[in-house]
């Protein structure tokens, strides 16, 4: 309906219509037309380059992390399901906690990220069908703005009401917003045409949402900022140099983000604790709890018994020393744990030597136990929904 438009740009010195192509203005012979960096990128955007380019990116990375799977022993349906949740933590999928740990490119490269394989190809189709005519009409430096706004306000949305995820419906959801006020402004029978259709769109992308439980803050998110923007900025490439100018240093600013977030993802790859290390410092930790507790009620046992007693102590503190790092107040807990167990471990070792019988119950102890038992729980139920995982007795 759009695609025959042919984009022109203006002559800052007669102000006449010409094509950006062209570098002297054949209306009135001067050098007077947006600069050739502007030239690049409005060609780009003829041929839909951006919206291809992104498509190109979500698909690649979707390959790379069922490779990433694959090698993590996510065995031959890694590429139709959705990654585990290492994989997904480990390129960047959005999560409330590690936002708030400072990890703000989060908010960034869940936008390029998919959960499995339906949701890559629904949303493929949909930014193949939306993102061309975005481009089209806007240009491709305000599309990248606009695709990348509108996908960092959605994740914006869907971590304040601390939601976990990844994908690009976000920002095409904003596409979607962007079209629908677009056609509103512009009118007609076309203008109406194209409101009902991306309503269409929005309707069938929200019921999606509903029936596969996708994250549909993260959709109304995007669909509301597409709408803003939709009213704040106008349709069409820039026109002058000066705007030119400007919407080049955004796009590069915007390429200049999209590849720092994914710069810092890549860098922290494998150390973003998961709801596994989670889990596996749960069970560390009552492991340990639990002999402790056994430890303290020893009675007329051989010097053999305190032995293995000490030699299991030190076995689950190794346990519990080589889980992940997850934050500072687990870093609290693992060393409070395993120095009680350590220093107990050595006073039945100390009793087995001497060939004594087993230290005596100590209260004091016995207490430091209960509080360190106490704060982890008080840790771990702070943490539960945030990872996916749940207390188990």
């Amino acid at each position: 309906m759009f695609s025959g438009r042919k984009k022109l740009v203006m002559c800052q010195a007669c102000r006449g219509l010409i094509e950006p192509r062209l570098k002297i203005c054949p209306l009135c012979g001067r050098e007077s037309v947006p600069s050739l960096p502007a030239r690049v990128i409005e060609h780009a955007g003829g041929s839909h380059f951006i919206s291809l380019l992104i498509l190109s990116i979500n698909v690649a990375l979707f390959v790379l992390m069922g490779i990433a799977e694959s090698k993590a022993g996510g065995g031959g349906n890694s590429f139709l399901g959705p990654a585990s949740d290492s994989v997904l933590t480990n390129f960047g999928m959005r999560r409330s906690d590690l936002i708030n740990q400072g990890q703000w490119w989060r908010l960034v490269t869940p936008n390029f990220l998919h959960l499995g394989m339906m949701h890559l190809m629904f949303n493929s189709l949909a930014l193949y069908q939306i993102g061309p005519l975005a481009e089209e009409l806007y240009g491709s430096q305000k599309f990248l703005f606009i695709y990348l706004g509108t996908g960092v306000l959605s994740n914006v949305a869907a971590y304040l009401f601390n939601v976990t995820g990844g994908g690009a419906s976000g920002a095409i959801f904003g596409l979607i917003g962007l079209l629908v006020i677009y056609g509103y402004r512009a009118g007609g029978e076309a203008g109406r045409a194209l409101t009902r259709q991306m309503l269409i769109w929005a309707g069938v992308g929200m019921l999606y949402g509903f029936v596969f439980h996708a994250d549909n803050i993260s959709h109304a998110g995007g669909f509301a900022a597409g709408t803003a923007f939709g009213f704040l900025l106008v349709p069409g490439a820039p026109s002058t140099q000066r705007d030119s100018t400007a919407w080049n240093v955004s796009a590069i600013a915007c390429v200049a983000v999209i590849a720092a977030s994914f710069a810092f993802a890549a860098a922290g790859y494998g150390r973003t604790a998961t709801n596994e290390d989670v889990a596996n410092f749960a069970n560390a930790f009552g492991q340990v709890e639990a002999e402790l507790g056994r430890s303290f009620i020893l009675k007329n046992a051989k010097a053999a018994d305190l032995t293995d007693a000490a030699a299991r102590l030190r076995s689950y503190v190794s346990d519990v020393n080589r889980v992940k790092r997850i934050d500072g107040r687990s870093e609290d807990v693992r060393k409070r744990i395993t120095g009680l167990a350590g220093k107990r471990a050595a006073d039945l070792e100390e009793a087995a030597k001497a060939a004594n019988p087993a230290p005596l119950f100590r209260q004091e102890e016995s207490a430091e136990l209960e509080v360190i038992t106490r704060d982890f729980w008080d840790w771990f139920n702070s943490v539960a929904a945030s990872y996916g995982v749940r207390r188990v007795r």
